[in-house]
Protein backbone atom coordinates (compact mmCIF):
# COMPACT_ATOMS: atom_id res chain seq x y z
CA UNK A 1 0.00 0.00 0.00
CA UNK A 2 1.28 3.78 -1.19
CA UNK A 3 2.33 6.28 1.17
CA UNK A 4 0.23 8.13 -0.48
CA UNK A 5 -3.35 6.06 0.16
CA UNK A 6 -2.46 5.41 3.59
CA UNK A 7 -2.43 9.54 3.82
CA UNK A 8 -5.80 9.41 2.33
CA UNK A 9 -7.42 6.79 4.21
CA UNK A 10 -6.30 8.51 7.38
CA UNK A 11 -7.36 11.72 6.39
CA UNK A 12 -10.30 9.90 5.88
CA UNK A 13 -10.79 8.64 8.99
CA UNK A 14 -10.27 11.73 10.78
CA UNK A 15 -12.88 13.40 8.39
CA UNK A 16 -15.47 10.77 9.43
CA UNK A 17 -14.31 11.33 13.26
CA UNK A 18 -15.30 14.64 13.64
CA UNK A 19 -18.55 15.13 11.05
CA UNK A 20 -20.61 11.46 11.50
CA UNK A 21 -20.95 12.94 14.98
CA UNK A 22 -22.02 16.37 14.00
CA UNK A 23 -24.36 15.15 11.41
CA UNK A 24 -25.84 12.36 13.28
CA UNK A 25 -26.36 14.89 16.66
CA UNK A 26 -28.04 17.21 14.39
CA UNK A 27 -30.52 14.52 13.44
CA UNK A 28 -31.41 14.05 16.57
CA UNK A 29 -31.61 17.62 17.60
CA UNK A 30 -34.10 18.24 14.73
CA UNK A 31 -35.96 14.47 15.66
CA UNK A 32 -35.97 15.41 19.48
CA UNK A 33 -38.27 18.77 18.91
CA UNK A 34 -41.09 15.64 18.78
CA UNK A 35 -39.74 13.92 21.05
CA UNK A 36 -37.93 15.79 23.71
CA UNK A 37 -36.89 12.62 25.74
CA UNK A 38 -34.28 11.55 22.77
CA UNK A 39 -32.27 14.83 23.39
CA UNK A 40 -32.86 14.51 27.71
CA UNK A 41 -31.31 10.93 27.10
CA UNK A 42 -28.43 12.36 25.49
CA UNK A 43 -28.01 15.35 26.62
CA UNK A 44 -28.70 15.29 30.79
CA UNK A 45 -27.01 17.63 33.14
CA UNK A 46 -23.14 16.65 34.94
CA UNK A 47 -24.10 18.48 37.85
CA UNK A 48 -21.06 20.45 37.11
CA UNK A 49 -22.39 23.62 38.60
CA UNK A 50 -20.49 25.93 36.35
CA UNK A 51 -21.69 28.49 33.23
CA UNK A 52 -20.38 27.23 29.54
CA UNK A 53 -17.80 28.56 28.17
CA UNK A 54 -18.93 31.84 26.02
CA UNK A 55 -17.31 34.32 23.46
CA UNK A 56 -16.18 37.63 24.77
CA UNK A 57 -18.09 41.00 23.60
CA UNK A 58 -16.56 42.85 22.27
CA UNK A 59 -13.99 39.74 20.52
CA UNK A 60 -10.70 39.86 21.94
CA UNK A 61 -8.45 38.55 18.87
CA UNK A 62 -5.50 37.88 21.78
CA UNK A 63 -7.86 35.39 23.79
CA UNK A 64 -10.16 34.42 21.15
CA UNK A 65 -8.66 31.02 19.87
CA UNK A 66 -8.78 29.60 23.25
CA UNK A 67 -11.94 31.18 24.17
CA UNK A 68 -13.43 28.93 20.94
CA UNK A 69 -11.69 25.68 21.94
CA UNK A 70 -13.33 26.27 25.46
CA UNK A 71 -16.87 26.97 23.70
CA UNK A 72 -16.24 24.15 21.52
CA UNK A 73 -15.15 21.61 24.48
CA UNK A 74 -18.45 22.36 26.01
CA UNK A 75 -21.16 21.80 23.51
CA UNK A 76 -18.79 18.51 21.47
CA UNK A 77 -21.80 16.38 20.62
CA UNK A 78 -22.63 13.15 23.19
CA UNK A 79 -20.44 14.81 26.06
CA UNK A 80 -22.27 13.98 28.50
CA UNK A 81 -22.16 10.07 27.39
CA UNK A 82 -19.02 10.47 26.88
CA UNK A 83 -17.82 12.13 30.49
CA UNK A 84 -20.30 10.06 32.03
CA UNK A 85 -18.19 6.77 30.33
CA UNK A 86 -15.07 7.95 30.88
CA UNK A 87 -16.02 7.64 34.34
CA UNK A 88 -17.41 4.84 34.87
CA UNK A 89 -14.37 3.25 33.46
CA UNK A 90 -11.65 5.25 35.57
CA UNK A 91 -14.00 4.24 38.75
CA UNK A 92 -13.37 0.05 37.32
CA UNK A 93 -9.90 0.88 37.08
CA UNK A 94 -9.80 2.39 40.38
CA UNK A 95 -11.74 0.24 42.14
CA UNK A 96 -8.60 -2.47 42.99
CA UNK A 97 -6.66 0.13 43.88
CA UNK A 98 -8.88 1.61 46.45
CA UNK A 99 -10.15 -1.66 47.80
CA UNK A 100 -6.31 -3.25 47.71
CA UNK A 101 -3.24 -1.10 47.52
CA UNK A 102 -4.46 1.95 49.29
CA UNK A 103 -5.90 0.92 52.44
CA UNK A 104 -2.67 -0.81 52.78
CA UNK A 105 -0.10 2.26 52.13
CA UNK A 106 -2.80 4.57 54.61
CA UNK A 107 -1.82 1.57 57.41
CA UNK A 108 2.06 1.88 56.97
CA UNK A 109 2.00 5.79 56.26
CA UNK A 110 -1.00 7.99 57.35
CA UNK A 111 -0.72 10.55 60.10
CA UNK A 112 -4.04 12.12 61.48
CA UNK A 113 -4.23 15.78 60.91
CA UNK A 114 -4.23 17.53 63.97
CA UNK A 115 -7.45 17.88 66.04
CA UNK A 116 -8.21 20.04 69.26
CA UNK A 117 -9.77 17.95 71.54
CA UNK A 118 -12.96 18.60 73.19
CA UNK A 119 -12.85 20.54 76.56
CA UNK A 120 -15.92 19.57 78.98
CA UNK A 121 -16.44 21.84 82.04
CA UNK A 122 -16.74 19.89 84.89
CA UNK A 123 -19.34 22.05 86.62
CA UNK A 124 -22.85 21.52 84.98
CA UNK A 125 -25.68 23.95 84.51
CA UNK A 126 -29.62 22.02 84.41
CA UNK A 127 -27.66 18.86 84.73
CA UNK A 128 -25.69 18.62 81.86
CA UNK A 129 -22.24 19.50 80.86
CA UNK A 130 -20.93 22.15 78.10
CA UNK A 131 -18.40 22.93 76.37
CA UNK A 132 -17.17 26.51 75.64
CA UNK A 133 -14.70 29.27 75.48
CA UNK A 134 -16.41 31.52 77.99
CA UNK A 135 -18.95 29.42 80.28
CA UNK A 136 -20.91 32.27 82.03
CA UNK A 137 -21.80 34.04 78.89
CA UNK A 138 -22.65 30.95 77.24
CA UNK A 139 -24.63 29.46 79.43
CA UNK A 140 -26.36 32.52 80.44
CA UNK A 141 -27.09 33.09 76.56
CA UNK A 142 -27.80 29.18 76.20
CA UNK A 143 -25.36 29.27 73.26
CA UNK A 144 -22.87 26.70 75.06
CA UNK A 145 -22.66 22.88 73.04
CA UNK A 146 -23.99 20.58 75.71
CA UNK A 147 -21.86 17.29 75.55
CA UNK A 148 -25.17 15.08 74.49
CA UNK A 149 -25.28 17.60 71.13
CA UNK A 150 -21.14 16.75 69.78
CA UNK A 151 -21.03 13.86 68.13
CA UNK A 152 -17.80 11.47 69.64
CA UNK A 153 -15.14 10.99 68.00
CA UNK A 154 -12.11 8.84 68.68
CA UNK A 155 -8.44 10.83 68.30
CA UNK A 156 -6.19 7.72 68.52
CA UNK A 157 -7.69 5.39 66.74
CA UNK A 158 -6.64 5.16 62.65
CA UNK A 159 -9.98 5.65 61.07
CA UNK A 160 -10.19 4.23 56.90
CA UNK A 161 -11.61 5.63 53.88
CA UNK A 162 -15.36 4.69 53.47
CA UNK A 163 -16.92 5.92 50.37
CA UNK A 164 -20.22 5.43 49.58
CA UNK A 165 -21.11 2.72 46.82
CA UNK A 166 -21.94 5.44 44.22
CA UNK A 167 -18.26 7.09 44.83
CA UNK A 168 -19.68 10.53 45.33
CA UNK A 169 -19.41 10.59 49.41
CA UNK A 170 -17.45 9.97 52.04
CA UNK A 171 -19.00 8.08 55.64
CA UNK A 172 -16.81 9.77 58.62
CA UNK A 173 -16.86 9.30 62.15
CA UNK A 174 -20.03 9.39 63.81
CA UNK A 175 -21.46 9.17 60.33
CA UNK A 176 -20.46 12.44 59.13
CA UNK A 177 -21.08 13.41 55.74
CA UNK A 178 -18.36 14.72 53.26
CA UNK A 179 -18.04 15.72 49.31
CA UNK A 180 -15.72 12.72 47.76
CA UNK A 181 -14.80 12.94 44.72
CA UNK A 182 -12.33 16.29 44.22
CA UNK A 183 -12.79 17.45 47.65
CA UNK A 184 -10.55 14.12 48.98
CA UNK A 185 -7.32 15.52 47.56
CA UNK A 186 -8.09 19.13 48.40
CA UNK A 187 -8.25 17.69 51.92
CA UNK A 188 -5.03 16.42 51.72
CA UNK A 189 -3.11 18.90 49.99
CA UNK A 190 -2.70 16.75 46.71
CA UNK A 191 -4.72 19.57 44.81
CA UNK A 192 -4.13 22.75 47.05
CA UNK A 193 -1.14 24.39 45.58
CA UNK A 194 -0.85 27.12 42.89
CA UNK A 195 2.19 28.47 41.66
CA UNK A 196 2.90 32.39 42.50
CA UNK A 197 2.13 33.68 38.86
CA UNK A 198 -0.76 31.27 39.27
CA UNK A 199 -2.17 33.44 42.51
CA UNK A 200 -0.74 36.88 41.09
CA UNK A 201 -2.85 36.14 38.13
CA UNK A 202 -6.27 35.55 40.31
CA UNK A 203 -5.38 38.34 42.44
CA UNK A 204 -4.93 40.95 39.43
CA UNK A 205 -8.74 40.01 37.99
CA UNK A 206 -9.81 40.44 41.65
CA UNK A 207 -7.65 43.87 41.30
CA UNK A 208 -9.14 44.68 38.30
CA UNK A 209 -12.83 44.53 39.37
CA UNK A 210 -12.26 46.22 42.46
CA UNK A 211 -10.70 48.98 40.94
CA UNK A 212 -13.68 49.21 38.07
CA UNK A 213 -16.03 49.21 41.17
CA UNK A 214 -13.71 52.15 43.55
CA UNK A 215 -14.01 54.12 39.53
CA UNK A 216 -17.86 53.08 39.65
CA UNK A 217 -19.06 54.02 43.43
CA UNK A 218 -19.30 50.99 44.38
CA UNK A 219 -17.59 48.21 46.58
CA UNK A 220 -16.40 45.11 46.37
CA UNK A 221 -16.21 41.84 48.77
CA UNK A 222 -15.45 38.56 48.56
CA UNK A 223 -15.83 36.22 50.50
CA UNK A 224 -15.10 32.40 50.57
CA UNK A 225 -16.94 29.97 52.42
CA UNK A 226 -14.13 26.94 54.14
CA UNK A 227 -15.41 23.44 53.09
CA UNK A 228 -16.54 21.23 56.13
CA UNK A 229 -14.03 19.30 56.37
CA UNK A 230 -11.45 21.80 57.06
CA UNK A 231 -13.58 23.02 60.32
CA UNK A 232 -14.70 19.33 60.93
CA UNK A 233 -11.41 17.39 60.23
CA UNK A 234 -11.99 15.06 63.19
CA UNK A 235 -14.34 13.15 61.68
CA UNK A 236 -12.50 12.74 58.20
CA UNK A 237 -10.84 9.71 57.91
CA UNK A 238 -7.24 8.95 58.31
CA UNK A 239 -5.38 10.85 55.59
CA UNK A 240 -1.64 11.49 55.08
CA UNK A 241 -1.15 15.37 54.62
CA UNK A 242 0.78 16.32 52.11
CA UNK A 243 -0.12 19.98 52.85
CA UNK A 244 -2.52 21.42 55.30
CA UNK A 245 -2.36 25.12 54.23
CA UNK A 246 -5.74 26.05 51.87
CA UNK A 247 -4.96 27.49 49.04
CA UNK A 248 -7.53 30.51 49.77
CA UNK A 249 -4.87 31.23 52.74
CA UNK A 250 -2.12 31.47 49.67
CA UNK A 251 -4.90 33.82 48.03
CA UNK A 252 -5.32 35.98 51.02
CA UNK A 253 -1.98 36.57 52.06
CA UNK A 254 -1.12 37.57 48.35
CA UNK A 255 -4.67 39.87 47.99
CA UNK A 256 -3.49 41.43 51.67
CA UNK A 257 -0.30 42.11 50.94
CA UNK A 258 -0.71 43.62 47.60
CA UNK A 259 -4.21 45.14 46.60
CA UNK A 260 -6.92 46.51 49.26
CA UNK A 261 -9.78 43.88 48.14
CA UNK A 262 -11.83 42.76 50.63
CA UNK A 263 -11.12 38.87 50.73
CA UNK A 264 -12.50 37.09 53.24
CA UNK A 265 -11.74 33.34 54.71
CA UNK A 266 -12.65 32.74 57.65
CA UNK A 267 -11.49 29.29 58.78
CA UNK A 268 -9.77 30.89 62.52
CA UNK A 269 -13.10 32.43 62.93
CA UNK A 270 -14.95 29.46 62.44
CA UNK A 271 -12.91 27.54 63.99
CA UNK A 272 -13.83 29.52 67.26
CA UNK A 273 -17.87 29.55 67.07
CA UNK A 274 -17.41 25.52 66.40
CA UNK A 275 -16.35 25.63 70.13
CA UNK A 276 -20.00 26.82 71.15
CA UNK A 277 -21.44 26.16 68.30
CA UNK A 278 -22.36 23.79 64.96
CA UNK A 279 -21.79 25.59 62.13
CA UNK A 280 -21.85 22.84 59.05
CA UNK A 281 -24.70 20.31 58.55
CA UNK A 282 -23.58 16.50 59.77
CA UNK A 283 -25.40 15.20 56.76
CA UNK A 284 -24.96 18.20 53.97
CA UNK A 285 -22.10 19.28 52.63
CA UNK A 286 -23.20 23.18 53.55
CA UNK A 287 -22.96 25.01 56.32
CA UNK A 288 -26.19 26.10 58.39
CA UNK A 289 -27.53 29.09 59.73
CA UNK A 290 -24.90 30.14 62.35
CA UNK A 291 -22.42 29.76 59.30
CA UNK A 292 -24.51 32.32 57.07
CA UNK A 293 -25.28 34.64 60.07
CA UNK A 294 -21.31 34.82 60.41
CA UNK A 295 -21.03 35.54 57.03
CA UNK A 296 -23.47 38.27 56.53
CA UNK A 297 -21.43 39.94 59.65
CA UNK A 298 -18.25 40.02 58.09
CA UNK A 299 -19.29 41.18 54.64
CA UNK A 300 -21.32 44.18 56.68
CA UNK A 301 -18.33 44.94 58.44
CA UNK A 302 -16.33 44.41 55.36
CA UNK A 303 -18.68 47.13 53.29
CA UNK A 304 -18.43 49.72 56.60
CA UNK A 305 -22.04 49.02 57.81
CA UNK A 306 -23.43 48.19 61.66
CA UNK A 307 -23.01 44.45 62.92
CA UNK A 308 -24.82 42.87 65.64
CA UNK A 309 -23.08 40.10 67.66
CA UNK A 310 -24.06 36.51 66.97
CA UNK A 311 -24.22 36.02 71.27
CA UNK A 312 -26.68 39.24 70.77
CA UNK A 313 -29.01 36.78 69.06
CA UNK A 314 -31.95 34.59 70.13
CA UNK A 315 -30.95 31.30 69.26
CA UNK A 316 -33.47 27.88 69.05
CA UNK A 317 -31.53 24.63 68.71
CA UNK A 318 -33.83 21.91 67.18
CA UNK A 319 -32.86 18.34 65.77
CA UNK A 320 -32.55 18.00 61.84
CA UNK A 321 -31.72 14.57 60.23
CA UNK A 322 -31.77 15.55 56.73
CA UNK A 323 -29.09 16.73 54.28
CA UNK A 324 -27.89 16.80 50.63
CA UNK A 325 -25.44 14.26 50.66
CA UNK A 326 -27.94 11.57 51.68
CA UNK A 327 -29.56 11.39 48.24
CA UNK A 328 -26.39 12.36 46.52
CA UNK A 329 -24.56 9.42 47.91
CA UNK A 330 -27.74 7.26 47.92
CA UNK A 331 -27.36 6.61 51.43
CA UNK A 332 -30.49 5.09 53.87
CA UNK A 333 -31.58 7.10 56.74
CA UNK A 334 -32.28 4.30 58.85
CA UNK A 335 -29.77 4.45 62.28
CA UNK A 336 -28.86 8.50 61.19
CA UNK A 337 -28.40 10.10 64.62
CA UNK A 338 -29.79 13.89 64.94
CA UNK A 339 -27.85 17.15 64.06
CA UNK A 340 -28.40 20.58 65.89
CA UNK A 341 -29.58 23.01 63.49
CA UNK A 342 -30.82 26.50 64.71
CA UNK A 343 -33.75 28.54 64.32
CA UNK A 344 -32.89 32.96 64.40
CA UNK A 345 -35.92 33.36 66.86
CA UNK A 346 -36.33 37.06 66.58
CA UNK A 347 -34.98 37.87 63.29
CA UNK A 348 -38.26 37.68 61.20
CA UNK A 349 -40.28 39.65 64.03
CA UNK A 350 -39.42 43.59 63.17
CA UNK A 351 -38.65 44.29 59.07
CA UNK A 352 -41.12 43.64 56.21
CA UNK A 353 -39.73 42.34 53.20
CA UNK A 354 -41.26 42.79 49.34
CA UNK A 355 -39.70 40.06 47.02
CA UNK A 356 -40.06 39.63 43.24
CA UNK A 357 -39.24 36.25 41.73
CA UNK A 358 -37.17 36.36 38.57
CA UNK A 359 -35.80 32.97 37.86
CA UNK A 360 -37.64 30.36 39.91
CA UNK A 361 -35.35 26.98 39.83
CA UNK A 362 -33.78 25.23 42.82
CA UNK A 363 -30.03 25.52 41.18
CA UNK A 364 -29.99 28.75 39.74
CA UNK A 365 -32.66 31.19 41.61
CA UNK A 366 -32.62 34.85 41.17
CA UNK A 367 -35.05 37.74 43.20
CA UNK A 368 -34.90 41.49 44.04
CA UNK A 369 -36.30 42.10 47.89
CA UNK A 370 -36.75 45.69 49.22
CA UNK A 371 -36.53 46.01 53.30
CA UNK A 372 -38.23 48.46 55.63
CA UNK A 373 -35.33 48.38 57.85
CA UNK A 374 -32.57 47.34 55.80
CA UNK A 375 -29.22 49.47 55.30
CA UNK A 376 -29.72 51.96 52.31
CA UNK A 377 -27.88 49.98 50.12
CA UNK A 378 -28.39 48.04 47.31
CA UNK A 379 -26.20 45.33 47.00
CA UNK A 380 -25.92 42.68 44.28
CA UNK A 381 -25.19 39.46 45.96
CA UNK A 382 -23.87 36.25 43.66
CA UNK A 383 -22.62 33.13 44.49
CA UNK A 384 -23.03 28.66 44.35
CA UNK A 385 -25.51 27.46 46.74
CA UNK A 386 -23.65 28.90 49.80
CA UNK A 387 -25.59 31.52 49.10
CA UNK A 388 -28.82 29.91 50.62
CA UNK A 389 -27.52 30.36 54.32
CA UNK A 390 -26.90 33.97 54.03
CA UNK A 391 -30.58 35.19 52.36
CA UNK A 392 -32.55 35.00 55.27
CA UNK A 393 -29.98 37.39 57.10
CA UNK A 394 -29.08 39.38 53.64
CA UNK A 395 -32.55 40.38 52.84
CA UNK A 396 -33.16 42.32 56.36
CA UNK A 397 -29.89 43.74 56.39
CA UNK A 398 -29.93 45.94 52.72
CA UNK A 399 -32.67 48.43 51.52
CA UNK A 400 -32.62 46.58 48.54
CA UNK A 401 -31.01 43.67 47.59
CA UNK A 402 -30.46 41.48 44.32
CA UNK A 403 -29.31 37.80 44.75
CA UNK A 404 -28.41 35.14 42.07
CA UNK A 405 -26.80 31.92 41.35
CA UNK A 406 -23.90 32.57 39.34
CA UNK A 407 -25.26 30.07 36.74
CA UNK A 408 -27.52 33.11 35.58
CA UNK A 409 -24.31 35.77 35.12
CA UNK A 410 -24.75 35.25 31.31
CA UNK A 411 -28.79 36.28 31.53
CA UNK A 412 -29.82 39.85 30.46
CA UNK A 413 -31.20 40.86 33.57
CA UNK A 414 -28.15 40.65 35.69
CA UNK A 415 -26.10 43.56 33.67
CA UNK A 416 -28.70 46.35 35.07
CA UNK A 417 -28.35 44.76 38.78
CA UNK A 418 -24.73 44.80 38.33
CA UNK A 419 -24.76 48.90 36.90
CA UNK A 420 -27.47 49.36 39.71
CA UNK A 421 -25.84 47.74 42.42
CA UNK A 422 -23.85 50.11 45.94
CA UNK A 423 -21.76 46.74 46.86
CA UNK A 424 -21.24 43.49 44.88
CA UNK A 425 -20.47 40.63 46.98
CA UNK A 426 -19.09 37.17 45.56
CA UNK A 427 -20.02 34.27 47.95
CA UNK A 428 -18.47 30.67 47.08
CA UNK A 429 -16.77 27.73 48.66
CA UNK A 430 -13.45 27.50 48.65
CA UNK A 431 -13.48 24.57 46.12
CA UNK A 432 -15.34 26.91 43.10
CA UNK A 433 -12.60 29.83 43.75
CA UNK A 434 -10.45 29.00 40.77
CA UNK A 435 -13.90 28.27 38.28
CA UNK A 436 -17.18 29.55 39.57
CA UNK A 437 -15.66 32.16 41.37
CA UNK A 438 -13.12 33.10 38.40
CA UNK A 439 -15.98 33.44 35.48
CA UNK A 440 -18.38 35.40 37.88
CA UNK A 441 -15.34 37.67 38.47
CA UNK A 442 -14.56 37.64 34.41
CA UNK A 443 -17.84 38.60 33.54
CA UNK A 444 -18.88 41.08 36.18
CA UNK A 445 -15.82 43.35 35.21
CA UNK A 446 -16.78 42.50 31.34
CA UNK A 447 -20.27 44.47 32.27
CA UNK A 448 -18.55 47.00 34.50
CA UNK A 449 -16.06 48.08 32.07
CA UNK A 450 -19.25 48.56 29.13
CA UNK A 451 -20.87 50.57 31.86
CA UNK A 452 -17.85 52.57 32.55
CA UNK A 453 -17.72 53.52 29.01
CA UNK A 454 -21.00 55.85 29.78
CA UNK A 455 -20.59 56.32 33.65
CA UNK A 456 -20.80 59.93 34.61
CA UNK A 457 -19.76 60.34 38.30
CA UNK A 458 -22.45 62.07 40.55
CA UNK A 459 -21.54 65.57 41.44
CA UNK A 460 -22.07 66.53 45.02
Amino acid sequence: MSGRFKKLIYISLFVVIIVVPMVSWGVLSALSVKNPAIMETLDFDLDEKRLKATISEPIDLAVITEELEKYYDDRIPYRSILITTKKAIDAKIEEPYKNGLEMTLLKLLSKKRSVEVATLYEDSYDGRAYRCFDQAVDLYFNHALAKDEIDPYDATIEYPLKITDNGRVIIGQSNWLYLYLSNYDYYNGIKSLATTSEIKARSDKYEELNDLCKKLGKKLVIYICPEKEEIYPEYMPTVNIVDDKELPLYIKDYVDSHTDVAYIYPKEEFLNYKKNYILYKKYDSHWNYVGGYLAINKIKEALGLETTPLYDMDLEKYDYTYGDLIPYGNISVDGLTRSVEYNFKNYKEDYNVDEKVIVENFQARAFETTSDKGADETAFIVGDSYVEAVIPFARKEFGKLYCTSFLNLAKDFVRKQVEDADDIVLIFVERNENVALKEAVNIITRILKNYEKNYKKPTD
